[in-house]
Formats: structure tokens, sequence, C-alpha cells
């Protein structure tokens, strides 16, 4: 009988100590159970002025981005993107010895290149203007004659006029001779246009004229 009933007291403080654990379970059931009706009845409240505030700006934020997105989208409709053009990503390699490389007809470009130079050089020598000089004239008096009652005289002068054309094409000449004793000026006579001939060297022209007083 002690026996038995030692075994009793003994199994019985394990029972407590289950019955302990199941309550506290159950509690902390009942607390959770509290604290979800809790929020569900914080939740269901209204938001504050200041929640509200405070949410008008992401509100707007969130507006934007959808205008910018469906303007973008509009634009794209209305605007394609040009076709996108493809591109080769080969790499070859050419050896140097290849012909390819090499440049074609290099003497006849190089021939071609210095006969035009040629042709410029030369056309420059013969089409520049070289200015035309006159030599030393040459005067002698054709007619003389003299009035004793009038003291006149009249004299008629040839001169002959050398004139040098160095250029390779031809030349006008124009102008006039003059003839004066001492200072005085006796007359004169024009000159022209006379054409000279190409590298004349040189072209002696004759003027006469009326020195008469």
């Amino acid at each position: 009988m002690e026996n038995y009933v030692r075994f009793e007291n003994a199994a019985s403080p394990q029972n407590s100590r289950v019955n302990s654990r199941s309550n506290s379970v159950q509690r902390h059931r009942f607390e959770a159970a509290d604290s979800g009706s809790g929020s569900g009845s914080a939740s269901s409240e209204p938001p504050s002025p200041q929640q509200q505030q405070q949410q008008l700006p992401a509100l707007s934020e969130r507006g934007s981005s959808w205008i910018a997105a469906t303007s973008q989208s509009i634009w794209r409709r209305i605007n394609p993107p040009p076709p996108v053009r493809y591109e080769s990503q080969y790499l070859t390699l050419i050896p140097l010895s290849d012909s390819r490389l090499k440049p074609r007809r290099t003497k006849l470009i190089v021939s071609s290149l210095l006969l035009l130079a040629v042709m410029a050089v030369v056309g420059v020598f013969v089409l520049v203007p070289r200015g035309v000089s006159v030599g030393t004239i040459e005067v002698h008096s054709t007619k003389m004659t003299f009035n004793a009652t009038t003291l006149t005289y009249r004299i008629i002068l040839e001169a002959d006029v050398p004139i040098f054309n160095p250029n390779y094409l031809k030349a006008s000449v124009t102008g006039n001779v003059s003839v004066s004793f001492f200072d005085a000026e006796a007359g004169w006579s024009a000159v022209g246009p006379v054409t000279l001939a190409a590298r004349e060297q040189p072209s002696v022209l004759a003027v006469k004229v009326d020195a008469s007083i």
C-alpha cells in the first residue's frame, strides 16, 4: 500500500506540469487572438488628416509616372523608331601579300599626275603676260622747208620705233610719239593700235611726225 500511494504522489507533479503547459499555451492563444482583434479594429478606423497628407505625395508621384508612361507610349505609336540596320560582326584577316591590298595602275596614275603638273607649269609660263619694251628711236627728216617772209618752217620727221614683244602671244600697242625742240613741243603723232607678232624681237614701227612751226 505504501508503494502504491507513493507512486501516485510521484506521478501527480508530472500531471501538474502538463496541465500548466497546456494552460500557458491556451493563454498565449487567447493573447494572440486579442491582439489580432485589436489590429482589425484599429485598421477599420478612418485615416487621420496627417496620414492623408503623407499619402498625397505618393499618389501624385504615381499619377505623374502613369501620365509619363502613357505619353511615351502614344509618342512611340505616332513616331515609331527607325528600323535597326543589321551590321555584320564578323572580322576577316587579310595577309599583306594579298593582291587586293596593292594599289592598281600605279605607273599610270603617277605618269598622269606628272603630265598634269608639267602642263600646268608650261601653261603658266606661256600665259603669264610680259611687259612690251621700246628700244632706241632713230629720227631722220623727210621734208624740210623755210619761209623767209613769215619766218616759219616746215619739217616732217620720220621716227623708227623698235618694239620688243617677249610674250608667246600677240600684243597690241597704242600711244603717241612727240617731238620737242629744247623744252618746247614741236609736234606729235598717234600710233596704233598696232598688233605685234609673238616673240617679236624687235618690231620696227615707222611713224611720221609733223614738227612745223
